[in-house]
């Protein structure tokens, strides 16, 4: 199958390319708008720079293409001002699915983000009304990253809906971290709760996503289960920066380095479990 992948030159898109040319038979066709910084002489792979914010150029891409993942975008609103962010990624967004369904492109994913309900990226503090926080929690972004990411959710249930064959998955990824990067103090990641994915797993729940048998259009978390706050325990993390939240697990707690976000759905409409491969 050929896929296309979009914004390839990030920490997810060199992943995934790592992890499709291992473990699939994909071509890939690797879009960026800057050319990379070193290019892979495996035939499976093609490289194109091009600005995707230009529809026509974009379409053109994607024929004959079997899959979409869409990483390109700002990745956090600090290289850019407010418009810039909100406007770049929403019509990247909408530019991916529309071409993708245009295209006959049935397998569509999207980079999402733990932000489309509103958090790290808050002007004040985010509101959580339980933890572990899940998909059906209440979204309320205030910031234009974060607001980007949740219409760009709402772009692909509204293209699903126009376009019944069509299997898109909007992955709510959280602090894309490399090794060594990932310990964090508690005041400085207490927004975000302390969250965090493993390049390599984000990478294989892009995969996943390109195998769905279902139709229609999902967003999921896909956060690894413990938390980055350094050896701080759960609970008291919680009962400090958090109080009032209401904790929805059996014993009514959190406990040791489990994580404030809840990735079953990942497990049921992907078979993504983190640390499974």
């Amino acid at each position: 199958m050929k896929l296309v992948i979009t914004g390839s030159s990030g920490v997810v898109g060199r992943a995934l390319v790592r992890s499709a040319l291992a473990h699939t038979a994909h071509t890939l066709l690797l879009v960026d708008v800057l050319p990379p910084a070193e290019r892979l002489t495996d035939p499976r792979v093609e490289y194109i720079t091009a600005d995707l914010l230009d529809y026509d150029v974009f379409l053109g891409l994607l024929q004959g293409a079997g899959g979409l993942v869409h990483l390109a975008g700002y990745p956090n609103p600090r290289l850019a001002g407010a418009a810039k962010t909100h406007n770049t990624n929403t019509s990247l967004s909408y530019n991916a699915l529309c071409g993708a369904a245009e295209a006959g492109v049935s397998k569509v994913v999207l980079a999402s983000s733990i932000n489309a309900i509103g958090g790290a990226w808050s002007p004040g503090e985010p509101h959580y009304d339980y933890f572990p926080v899940d998909e059906s929690h209440a979204a309320s972004p205030s910031d234009a990253y974060s607001l980007s990411k949740q219409l760009a959710e709402v772009q692909a249930d509204s293209v699903a809906r126009a376009h019944a064959w069509m299997s898109i998955t909007c992955l709510r990824l959280h602090a894309v971290l490399p090794e060594g990067s990932r310990v964090d103090s508690a005041e400085r990641s207490r927004k975000d709760l302390w969250g965090w994915t493993e390049p390599a797993e984000a990478a294989r729940a892009c995969l996943l996503a390109l195998e769905v048998p279902w139709k229609g259009s999902e967003a999921v978390f896909i956060v690894m289960p413990t938390h980055r706050a350094a050896e701080e325990d759960a609970h008291e993390l919680k009962e400090r920066f958090w109080p009032g939240v209401e904790v929805r697990t059996e014993s009514g707690r959190l406990e040791g380095k489990q994580g404030f976000y809840d990735c079953s759905k990942a497990e049921r409409v992907l078979g993504w479990k983190a640390g499974a491969a």
